[in-house]
């Protein structure tokens, strides 16, 4: 009986046909350093293993980034600290909440404050470090959240949609009561948080210029909105940041003489 004869090239392109890409990626380099350092079967099998699980959880970890409408650059060794402590928030308390215990108590975050002061960034790299402990998370501006979910009302991708939001682990929503809701569109949002609040899927990480005691403005009741309120403040962790706007004032052109 004929013995098969395999090249490393030809085992590495088997596993890729197996979809194991992180396995196939290294085997070459792998299997020649085995040979060069006697490594037993156990071991050398081991690391190939090793390899590819952290090949799939950078995949989903990558992914999970993609989905929730996050970006590389938002990670925290890119967040400006003493910028955030120059408007007021204390380094220490954005440290603490980078561990993710507001996830796993189920509180809300309200970042609160003028426009321009480094709310949307912090909830961003929240989010980021969310991700990072394997919580999906979805980044969005509630408005075009808002739409989202009244274009898809009566079509058959809304329940699926909706889920999603219902059941992340944390839902990231910038930019809340900026402009008043439409009555017939805000009964989502009003939806949306009350069913993340009774299931207790996890919480929201909220943005806001508007003060929180005028919420109840922006919507089309004051029962409605005082409702909301309770739902998203009770709890709630809040941070407020003061001082101007990191934004650049576009610049003023010279008038021709």
């Amino acid at each position: 009986m004929n013995e098969l004869s395999y090249k490393p090239g030809d085992i590495a392109g088997l596993f890729d046909d197996l979809r194991l890409p992180g396995i196939s990626r290294v085997f070459e380099e792998r299997y020649t350093k085995s040979i060069d350092q006697e490594m037993g079967t156990m071991e050398f099998l081991g690391s190939l293993l090793e390899e590819e699980a952290l090949a799939r959880k950078q995949r989903r970890f990558e992914r999970l980034i993609k989905v929730g409408n996050l970006d590389m650059s938002d990670c925290i060794e890119n967040y400006d600290f003493d910028l955030a402590r120059s408007h007021g928030v204390d380094p220490s308390t954005i440290r603490d909440l980078i561990g993710c215990e507001y996830i796993q108590k189920s509180r809300n975050i309200v970042l609160a404050g003028s426009v321009g002061t480094g709310k949307t960034r912090l909830a961003r790299a929240l989010g980021f470090e969310a991700v990072r402990r394997e919580y999906r998370v979805a980044f969005e501006y509630t408005r075009e959240l808002i739409e989202k979910l009244y274009k898809l009302r009566d079509s058959h991708t809304f329940d699926r949609v909706y889920r999603y939001y219902v059941n992340v682990s944390a839902l990231i929503l910038d930019d809340l009561a900026y402009m008043p809701f439409a009555p017939e569109k805000v009964d989502y949002l009003f939806r949306l948080i009350f069913d993340r609040s009774e299931k207790k899927t996890g919480p929201v990480i909220v943005t806001t210029n508007t003060d929180v005691k005028e919420w109840w403005s922006f919507f089309p009741s004051k029962a409605m909105g005082m409702t909301f309120s309770d739902r998203v403040l009770g709890g709630a962790i809040g941070l407020r940041f003061t001082g101007k706007s990191i934004r650049r004032a576009p610049r003023k052109q010279k008038e021709k003489k």
